[in-house]
Formats: C-alpha cells, sequence, structure tokens
C-alpha cells in the first residue's frame, strides 16, 4: 500500500461514489470575476455512509471556491478531477446557509467525495482548508457564529 496517492485507499473502508459525470456549460457573456457555470445534467453522489446527494439540472456553480492564491497549489478550480466534488460541495453549501444542514456535514462530504474521486491526502486537506478560508473571508463564518438576523 502506498502513502501517498489513490492507493491508499484502505479496501476495508468504504468509499463514496459519483453516478454521473459532470457536465456543465458557462455563460460567456458574465464579465470574467462573476462568471457561474450551469449543470446540464443532474449529479448524484453517495458518500461513504451511504447517504444520497443530488445537484440538480440547471444548478449554478462557481466550481470550487478557493483563492486565486491556492490555484498553484490546489489546480484550477474547474479541473476535471475534482469538479464532481465542488459542485456537491457548492449544493450542500447552499443548503447550509438555508439551514437544512451543517457546514460542517457540507464539508465532510467534500472531502469524502474528493477521497472517492482518489484525490491525495494531502492535496484533500489544502482544498479543505482553502475553500473554508475563502468562505470566511467571505463572510460566511460570521454569519454561522451570529446568525442569519445579524
Amino acid at each position: 500500500m502506498s502513502f501517498f496517492g489513490a492507493s491508499c485507499l484502505s479496501p476495508h473502508r468504504p468509499t463514496g461514489r459519483f453516478l454521473c459525470e459532470v457536465r456543465i456549460k458557462m455563460d460567456p457573456r458574465l464579465p470574467r470575476r462573476e462568471r457561474k457555470w450551469t449543470l446540464l445534467a443532474g449529479l448524484r453522489y453517495v458518500d461513504s455512509a451511504g447517504n444520497k446527494h443530488y445537484a440538480p439540472c440547471d444548478f449554478e456553480t462557481d466550481g470550487l471556491s478557493i483563492p486565486r492564491f491556492w490555484w498553484r497549489i490546489i489546480g484550477h478550480p474547474l479541473d476535471a478531477a475534482y469538479l464532481g466534488a465542488g459542485v456537491i460541495h457548492d449544493f450542500l453549501w447552499r443548503r447550509a446557509l438555508a439551514g437544512e444542514i451543517t457546514f460542517g456535514y457540507a464539508n465532510w462530504v467534500f472531502r469524502d467525495a474528493l477521497r472517492a474521486l482518489g484525490i491525495w491526502w494531502w492535496r484533500r486537506t489544502a482544498m479543505w482548508g482553502a475553500v473554508t478560508f475563502n468562505a470566511w473571508r467571505l463572510g460566511v463564518i460570521h454569519w454561522f457564529w451570529h446568525g442569519r438576523g445579524a
């Protein structure tokens, strides 16, 4: 068993799985910083605990919400290797903002999806840290601690 890479996935620990491929399109008319990508077909993911997640067709995403500085370490936010995990994470964060689930659960599913895609443990950790930092930077942490009315 290799310490680095996808081969470190234990056969005894269940992994999640995507049930379809990510298909997206972009509206090029929007300014560069406001660009969003839209799912052309729903995206289904079953996590390692057996919970099913579904991002519907026409769901808008920005890929991975990471600061540009981290692109050198992690890669482009729309890299096909982990785009599915980013889309599911965006969808779950919107549910967390609506109070349907917790942010911690959304982040756990994100890391679980990255593991299912075979992303190395150090990169999964860096990606989780980058999206968490960006959420903090954008003020979501303030909302999390002070509530919706603040």
